[in-house]
């Protein structure tokens, strides 16, 4: 049986709960390159001595990004539980890119624009005590409204190993079924700005990123 997986910034992606295996929606969107060194993009990373280019401080910024530098970007990032304590109410979000898809010209235009098409708006986070650094939250979906909880807490990532932000779905507040096996992973790359990751659990082996998104505060 294949199941859709609509929750958070992915959008719709089957997972085939036989044989584990996902697939991405051939038609959503990848962005285009844009010219910043990740190497300086984060506040929160090592600095450059080689490049004067500005940090992104907004959702758009992110958005011209494309995959690898995306990526390398998350790398990069640090994770200070000051930015994480910042994480409070509701977050404005952004699909960003899916990580297995490649494209240019008019295919990939159109994939930009259906980005904005995508029902998730964001997430908001609940502190367990005023400027703690973990615990719960729900996914912003139109027009259904709010749905798909996690618990959230720094760790290591399933990536590299270093701290993160983790996203747990695999709790009693979300039936059994696809949204059990989805783990988000986010980074501060800016002032109230946020790169996330979003991944597919199997038995067999570490999550596999599927797609890229952002969250940014309300006054970014």
């Amino acid at each position: 049986m294949v199941w859709y997986i609509a929750c958070g910034p992915s959008g719709v992606a089957s997972f085939d709960d036989r044989s584990n295996t996902r697939w991405a929606d051939p038609i959503l969107p990848r962005t285009m390159p844009v010219s910043f060194s990740p190497n300086v993009y984060s506040p929160y990373a090592a600095p450059s001595s080689t490049s004067t280019q500005r940090a992104p401080r907004t959702l758009d910024d992110l958005a011209k990004a494309s995959t690898s530098e995306l990526r390398q970007l998350f790398d990069r990032a640090d994770c200070p539980p000051s930015e994480v304590a910042k994480m409070s109410g509701p977050l404005d979000g952004r699909q960003l890119a899916w990580t297995d898809t490649s494209g240019r010209g008019p295919l990939a235009v159109v994939r930009r624009g259906l980005t904005r098409l995508s029902p998730w708006r964001g997430k908001s986070f609940h502190p367990a005590a005023p400027g703690a650094t973990h615990g719960n939250g729900i996914n912003n979906i139109i027009p259904i409204g709010r749905a798909f909880t996690f618990q959230y807490s720094i760790g290591p990532s399933a990536l590299d190993r270093r701290p993160c932000v983790i996203l747990n779905y695999n709790h009693d507040d979300n039936s059994n079924g696809p949204i059990r096996h989805v783990h988000d992973e986010l980074r501060p790359v800016g002032n109230g700005l946020y790169l996330g990751i979003a991944m597919v659990k199997t038995e067999s082996k570490d999550p596999d990123p599927v797609l890229y998104f952002a969250l940014a505060l309300p006054s970014c």
